[in-house]
């Protein structure tokens, strides 16, 4: 990488949320940007397995567009649609922006500013939105 790459924001970004997650508790795998087939499939910033849980984690620092963002959740679809990965994974999307993933998903996908703040939202009354087989729903209590 070179020294003024526009990538180290990114990278450094992703050795934040490395050590929000270990700070939170068990952290068996973390990955950064693993590959899931050929160029143009599932490239998510971090693969990890917290609590035994398996997430993608998207750690966005730039704004997607609605399309881009589309195109992105496609090819989660089509690698869960693949059946390789079982359990398959949540999605998390890690953003100051709020995307508006309206579409019904087969697989979880859930949104915050930070894992501390998923975390956080499990544990309150304030349960964050997951899309799921039944479109959009709320967890409360």
């Amino acid at each position: 990488m070179k020294k003024n790459s526009a990538k180290i924001g990114h990278f450094l970004a992703i050795v934040e949320v490395y050590k929000e997650i270990r700070r939170l508790g068990q952290l068996d795998t973390f990955l950064v940007e693993p590959k899931y087939g050929d160029k143009g499939k599932v490239e998510p910033d971090i693969y990890c397995e917290y609590r035994k849980t398996p997430f993608f984690i998207e750690v966005q620092k730039t704004v997607y567009s609605e399309r881009q963002m589309s195109d992105k959740m496609a090819r989660y679809i089509a690698l869960y649609n693949d059946g390789i990965l079982k359990p398959f994974p949540r999605v998390l999307i890690l953003s100051e922006q709020r995307y508006a993933i309206d579409a019904k998903y087969p697989m979880k996908v859930f949104q915050a500013q930070t894992f501390s703040g998923f975390i956080g939202s499990l544990n309150k009354d304030q349960r964050p939105i997951e899309k799921g087989n039944a479109g959009i729903k709320v967890k409360i209590g």
